[in-house]
C-alpha cells in the first residue's frame, strides 16, 4: 500500500505546522492540513493586514475551487509555485529530501500504518525541536519559529 506525507511548513523557520499520512491526496486532505495549521497555531486571530501567504504546488487538489474557497475562509492568501521553477517550493522540497534520507529510506518498509505514523511523527518532532538547521545558523526550526 502506498501512502503520502502531506505537510504545511513555515517558510521562515521551516517549522512543520501540520502533517498527515494519507492514502490519497484530494482537496479534502489538502485543505484539512491547511486548516489544522491555521487553527493549531492560532493564526486565525491575526488582523487582516497580517494575512498569511500559503505557497502551494499546482497539483489538482490545490487548484480546485473548493480549496481556494477554504483558503480564503481561513484568511490566507493563496500563492501557487510557478511552472518549472523548483526554487519556488525549495523549503518544502528540502524537507522532503531530508526526511527521506534520515528517516524513510533507513526503514525501507514500515510494518504497518501505525508504526509509520509513529516513526515519522517522532522524526518530525526531532526535526522541529532538536535538529540544527544550517540555514538557520544551526538553530532548530522551533527556536526560530
Amino acid at each position: 500500500m502506498r501512502y503520502y506525507l502531506l505537510t504545511v511548513i513555515d517558510f521562515f523557520s521551516p517549522y512543520l505546522l501540520a502533517w498527515a499520512i494519507v492514502k490519497t491526496v484530494t482537496q479534502r486532505e489538502a485543505t484539512a492540513q491547511d486548516a489544522l495549521a491555521v487553527l493549531d497555531q492560532k493564526l486565525d486571530d491575526l488582523p487582516k493586514e497580517m494575512r498569511l501567504w500559503l505557497r502551494m504546488g499546482r497539483g489538482s487538489p490545490n487548484t480546485m475551487r473548493v480549496t481556494k474557497e477554504v483558503i480564503r475562509e481561513l484568511g490566507m492568501i493563496l500563492s501557487y509555485g510557478r511552472v518549472d521553477r523548483p526554487t519556488d517550493n525549495g523549503r518544502q522540497d528540502r524537507f522532503y529530501w531530508t526526511i527521506k534520507q534520515e528517516e524513510i529510506y533507513t526503514i525501507l518498509d514500515y510494518p504497518s500504518y501505525t508504526s509509520a505514523r509513529t516513526s515519522i511523527g517522532d522524526y518530525i518532532t526531532y526535526y522541529n525541536r532538536r535538529r540544527p538547521n544550517q540555514p538557520l545558523w544551526n538553530f532548530t526550526p522551533a527556536e526560530v519559529h
